[in-house]
């Protein structure tokens, strides 16, 4: 190994009490001459310049056996790498290290699982909230039209339709006991398939017609066809023309007496439903009508409307002469007559 043999400060020849140091830029001088270099604050090799620590001064011996032993690690190095690449799966997999490998790929796995149905969840979910708008949007306007076909029906009013009435045969006109044909009248009333409330809360001004009551009559748009038995005879009443034309006079009775039994019956069920109230404020023929209370209730007209139609139906029940007709035609009228006074108390003019 070369060495120098005087140090280029101090020159004196390296022996065993001068020892020979490197500084880290590969310069050469005597272990004293560094010493006092390594008091200045930042010492700098007097050959380049180049700065350097007390540390990082060390004898030229360890320097040469320092890079001695890294061209061996290197070496070493080199010829171990593809051996122990070969066999670190092996080895890895003899080992308790591949039990935790195991665990980290399967809670890899769930992680990717669960990542991919977030993802699809959140699909859905889009698309449900865009169903729900769709949907809420619809509704909408569905309601809207709801709305405006209530206006609408509610503005109509009752429909007038023609009552048809039993025609009679020409070879009957001229019999004392025989009935004369009724004339048709237009009558207004509501749909049967309206409710009573809705129908029976206005007048309808533009078909409104003078009855003999005091109130305006409401009845069905056209005649409902049912079946009539009294004293073992049966048949549909009010059906066509012809079959009651064909009737005879002790047949026309009994559909007469059914007819009165009828509107009695309608009179005794509508006073035992009738609920009076005090609430109420409307007008009748333009005149204006006060109750005890002002708020608006509608029960009190649908029963007075409804006692002066049955009064009108049973005024044009034709008796014929009949004793035992008229007596039933006075009871029911002076049921009648003692509802409508019944519930005419509760007005005020």
């Amino acid at each position: 190994m070369p060495v120098l043999q005087e140090c280029s400060i101090c020159f004196e020849e390296f022996d065993g009490w001068i020892v020979p140091q490197t500084t880290p830029c590969g310069h050469i001088f005597c272990d004293q001459c560094l010493d006092i270099l390594s008091l200045s604050p930042k010492p700098k090799c007097p050959n380049c310049r180049a700065s350097f620590t007390r540390n990082q001064v060390m004898s030229l011996e360890k320097m040469e056996l320092r890079k001695s032993l890294k061209t061996l690690a290197e070496v070493d190095r080199q010829s171990q790498g593809p051996l122990v690449e070969e066999l670190v799966a092996d080895v890895i997999c003899k080992g308790d290290v591949s039990k935790y490998i195991q665990i980290a790929v399967d809670v890899f796995q769930q992680l990717v699982r669960t990542e991919r149905e977030n993802d699809d969840m959140k699909t859905k979910l889009i698309n449900a909230e865009a169903i729900h708008e769709k949907l809420a949007t619809q509704n909408k306007l569905l309601v809207g039209q709801l709305r405006k076909l209530e206006l609408q029906f509610s503005n109509e009013g009752p429909r007038a339709r023609p009552v048809p009435r039993v025609s009679r045969p020409a070879t009957a006109y001229g019999n004392p006991g025989a009935l004369e044909p009724l004339p048709e009248r237009q009558v207004e009333g509501p749909r049967p398939s309206e409710p009573r409330d809705q129908i029976m809360g206005g007048i309808n001004e533009d078909n409104r017609r003078t009855h003999r009551g005091t109130f305006e009559v409401h009845l069905p748009p056209e005649p409902i066809s049912r079946e009539v038995q009294r004293q073992g005879y049966k048949l549909s009443g009010f059906s066509t023309a012809g079959t009651v034309s064909s009737l005879t006079a002790g047949e026309i009775s009994q559909i007469t007496s059914a007819t009165i039994d009828d509107i009695a019956n309608e009179v005794v069920s509508h006073i035992i439903e009738f609920k009076p109230s005090s609430n109420i404020d409307f007008t009748i023929r333009g005149k204006v009508v006060v109750v005890h209370d002002t708020e608006n209730n509608r029960t009190l007209i649908n029963h007075l409307r409804k006692l002066e139609e049955l009064r009108t139906r049973l005024a044009e029940v034709s008796t014929q002469g009949h004793s035992r007709l008229e007596d039933k035609c006075m009871s029911t009228r002076s049921h009648i007559e003692s509802a409508l006074s019944q519930a005419t108390s509760f007005f005020i003019f």
